[in-house]
Parts: structure tokens; sequence; C-alpha cells
């Protein structure tokens, strides 16, 4: 008897260990859209190893799993109890079905959840959070600069936010700093963020603008001030998820006519900047003028670079050309910037011509021409060679004062003859008197020693690539090589020396505009020395006079 009651005991123990039972249920019913609810399943007396299959639900998003475990024994029931609570977000108002869920060989029974929409619970409490969403436009042209802002409207304070997009945009997009402020929405204080995207679409068709997903942490409760500056670590928080819905953008396709540089703007404007302003054009020395492209709803990767038409007479040396944008309240405003040294090599009138640039006008739908008109501007000499000149009239002025009639051929005739036979007495008696104090052409000699002085300084300048020494040498070097020659610039050089042009350019471009690399003299010092070995006829010794002097010495 005793043997029979212990097996009926280990049968009814085992019996009560091998019985299955699994349920699922969540604590409140309905539950809202963008917030987090439990839904817990509970498995007692499971196989060993089952696990929960939530493959079949649908219209949620699992956002954390937990696992308890516990055994109680009653009456010799053993019960080994295992719970997984699942922490769920719905993205949608609606009903929904929680499915049967498998748990090894059994399942949980179904049930209707409810989903209602941010703030429209049977309370009629505000929710927490609230994303807001605003297009522009409709419809864009390719380019287009289409704004679509975001708004995080929170009634209570939250902690570890972030909006992040779902998919990437199919086009180019650039996102504002987000801007917070406190703002009365609805008759109640809320924290809003704003976030403007600036999106500019590359291709025609349909651009479909994908959800952005906010989550954070906010309190559960109420508080007499919900943006108390409180440390939210041990108190009562939930997880807020809130996803903006899709949207869908039309665009068109370019309008008839266009061609060349494509540009779709709110306003564009064309400016040239003079330093000094005005300008004053002097030969040889650089006046810098700078072309500017003032755009609005575009981004500077969208503005053309404007080419700078350069008349006769001019040269030109161009800068870097920069870019830069700025977010204002109707989006981006950019501009492109590009200035020239500009250099006259002669005097005279030259005309600056014309410049326009076709853009898109997006507000009226039609195109427009910024335009920037022609300017005449006159170069005078330097004013080194303006002194030259004035030198020269003052020396030749009193000849023309010396000049009066005569009364009668033969005395006009007999003074020419006098003033012959004087000039030639003087002339003898001056180059007499050098022959005696001076030696054979010291000038000549002089000249030439300083002349291959300048030389060797020159070509060491530039083989040290010493673009700044060089300019300075060079121009020395020329002005004894041409004595006779009134040398003012380097202009004047390379109108002296042709094969100079080239390096001299690749000189002045390092001096005027802005060079990726170091000046290289190499090219400089081949056409020096091939200028060294012709002979310069200044420097040859004139020749002996053939007539011996009328009176010896």
């Amino acid at each position: 008897m005793v043997k029979r009651g212990i097996a009926l005991l280990i049968l009814l123990v085992v019996a009560g260990i091998l019985k299955a039972e699994v349920r699922s249920w969540v604590v409140s019913n309905p539950v809202v859209a963008g917030e987090t609810f439990q839904l817990t399943v509970e498995a007692e007396n499971a196989e060993t190893g089952a696990q929960p299959d939530l493959s079949v639900l649908r219209g949620f998003e699992v956002v954390s799993r937990s696992v308890q475990n516990s055994t109680t024994i009653v009456n010799t029931q053993v019960t080994h109890a295992v719970r997984w609570i699942y922490t769920l977000v719905p993205h949608a108002a609606g009903k929904f079905t929680i499915p049967a869920i498998p748990v090894g060989s059994e399942q949980t029974q179904p049930f209707v959840l409810k989903v209602v929409s941010p703030g429209s619970q049977p309370s009629g409490a505000p929710s927490p959070v609230e994303l807001e969403t605003q297009l522009s436009r409709e419809s864009v042209y390719p380019g287009e600069e289409l704004r679509y802002t975001v708004r995080i409207i929170r009634s209570v304070e939250a902690e570890n936010e972030s909006l992040s997009p779902v998919e990437q945009f199919n086009a180019q997009v650039e996102r504002s700093e987000p801007q917070t402020q406190i703002e009365m929405v609805a008759g109640r204080k809320a924290k809003v963020t704003t976030l403007h995207y600036l999106i500019y679409p590359q291709q025609s068709g349909t651009l479909k603008l994908p959800s952005l997903r906010y989550q954070g942490e906010v309190q559960v409760g109420r508080s007499r001030d919900p943006f108390q500056n409180l440390r939210m670590s041990n108190r009562n928080t939930k997880r807020i998820y809130r996803q903006t819905p899709e949207r869908t953008v039309t665009v068109k396709s370019l309008p008839a006519g266009q061609s060349g540089w494509w540009l779709p703007a709110r306003q564009v404007q064309l400016a040239r900047v003079w330093k000094p302003n005005p300008p004053q054009f002097r030969v040889g020395e650089p006046t810098t003028v700078e072309l500017v492209i003032h755009a609005e709803g575009v981004l500077p990767s969208q503005l053309p670079a404007l080419e700078l038409v350069v008349p006769a007479g001019i040269r030109a040396y161009p800068d870097t050309p920069t870019s830069m944008k700025t977010l204002v309240k109707s989006g981006f405003r950019s501009e492109w910037k590009q200035s020239w040294a500009l250099i006259p090599v002669r005097a005279g009138r030259f005309v600056l011509p014309e410049l326009r640039l076709r853009w898109w006008d997006t507000q009226h739908e039609r195109f427009r021409e910024a335009v920037l008109p022609e300017q005449v501007y006159e170069a005078i000499p330097s004013a080194a060679s303006q002194a030259q000149a004035t030198r020269m009239d003052l020396t030749s002025a009193p000849a023309s004062r010396l000049s009066t009639p005569v009364a009668s051929p033969f005395w006009k005739w007999l003074a020419f003859a006098s003033f012959g036979l004087w000039g030639l007495t003087l002339g003898w008696w001056g180059w007499s008197k050098r022959r005696k104090e001076s030696p054979e052409e010291p000038e000549t000699e002089a000249s030439t020693a300083n002349l291959r002085k300048a030389s060797r300084k020159l070509l060491s300048a530039c083989k040290a690539n010493d673009d700044t020494k060089t300019r300075s040498i060079l121009l020395e070097w020329e002005r004894l090589r041409h004595p006779q020659e009134y040398l003012q610039n380097l202009e004047d050089v390379v109108r002296l020396d042709p094969v100079l042009q080239k390096p001299v350019d690749e000189l002045l471009q390092v001096r005027y505009g802005t060079s990726p690399q170091a000046w290289e003299g190499a090219s400089l010092r081949s056409a020096i020395e091939q200028l060294a070995k012709v002979p310069n006829p200044t420097n040859v010794k004139p020749p002996k006079p053939m007539l011996e002097p009328l009176v010896p010495s």
C-alpha cells in the first residue's frame, strides 16, 4: 500500500509538471499611436527552450524585451513559469488584432487592441509630443529650392531626443540648425523645436519625402511646471515615438526654351567691385576688379563661373574664386566672387564689355537676365613717364623763344656761318679736353661691368625661385641693357624683349594672382641666358673719328 501511494504521488507531480498553458495580455487597452506599451506572454510548464514567435505580429515595432522566470509548488503541484515582456510601439491608429502567438507546441489566444491617435484619449489629455510638417510647394523644377519644415512640439520636458530619417532623401538636402523656443500652442505652454530641410531635386518626376522618426523620453505623470530643470534619472519615464507622414512632390520638366546654364532662383544680381573705387588706371600699375553673383534660393554649387573679357592693351591676372552661403528665413542666400588684377600696358581708352547672366525666376516662373552694363575707362601714362615728358618740354622751351625773324637773307646766311664755326671750335675743344683728362671709353667699360654683375644676381635669384628679388633685379638688368630707353615696369621690358613675355606673365601671376604652386624660375632663367648670348648694340664701342681736329692743340 505504501509503495502504491508513493507511485501515485509521483504520477500526480509529473502530471502537474507536464501540464502546459500559455497566455498573452496588455495592461491597458486602448493604447496611443507612437507611444510604447507592454505586451506580456506567459508560459507555464512550457517545453524546454520554447520561445514566443512574434513574426506573426503586424503593425507594431518591438523596441525591447525582458524575461522573468519563477517556480511555485502548491499542494505538491509544481509550476514553472516564464514571462516574456515586450515593449511595443504602434505607428498608426486603428484596430489591430494581437494574433495567436506560438510558444513551442502551444499558442496564446488572440485579442483585439485599439490604437488611438495622440491627443484623442478619452481623458482629453494632450499628447506629450506632437510633430508638424509643412512644404513650401507641392511642385518644383529640377534644382529649385524646396523647403520642408518639421516642428517638434512638447507639452512636457523630454530627454534623449533624436530625429532621424527612416530613408535617405533622393535629392540634395541641406538641413538647418535646430531652433528651440517656448511658444503658446492651443492655449498651453509648449517647447517647440523647428528644423528646415532645404531640398534640391536633381531630375524631373516624382520625389518621395520619407518619414522622419522622432524618439525621446518623457516623464509619466503631471508636473506643476513641465519645463522645470530637473533631472529625470530617478523619475518614472517612458519612451515616446513619433513619425512624420510620407510626402510626395512633383518635379516638373525644364521649361521650353531652356539652354545653357540652368539657374532657378528667387533673385539674382551681378556686381563689379573696384579697388580702389573709382578705379584709376595708370600704365604698368595694377587695379583690382571683382565680379560678384548674389543669388537667393540656390546653393553656391549652382552658380556659374563668370568670365572677364579683357580688351586689348590690358593684362589680367585672376585670383582664385570663392563662394559662401547664408541661411535666411526664406532659404539659402549664396554668393560667388572672383577678382582680377588689371594692368594697362599702354595709355588710351579701353572698354569692359557688357556681361549677362540668364536665370529662371521661380516665384513668377519666367526667364530673366542679370546685366552688368558696358563700362569705358581711360588709362593714363605712369607718373614717372609724365615727369620725364615734362622735363623734356622744359628743356626744349628756350629754343623756341630764341627763334626770331631775320630782316635780310644775307644776314641770315652770315649768322648761320658764324654759329657753325663757333660750334665746330667749341666741339673740338671739348673733345680734346676729354681725351686728355680721361681714359678711352670709361663709361662703356663701367656699363659692361655693371651689366655682368646684374646678370649674375638675376640668374642667382631665378635659381633660388625668389620672385620678389627677381622682379627688382630684372628691371635693373634691362635698364643696363637698354640705357637709351626709359623702362618703368616689366611691361616695358616685354615690349623690348618679346622672348620674356611668357616667363614674365608667370612671374606677375604670382604677384597679382593666386598660384597653386610656388614660382619656378627655370623658364625665366633660360630666356635670360638666351638674351645674354646676343651682343647688345648699346655696349659696342663707337668708332674713332676719321678726321683730325681743325685746330691742333
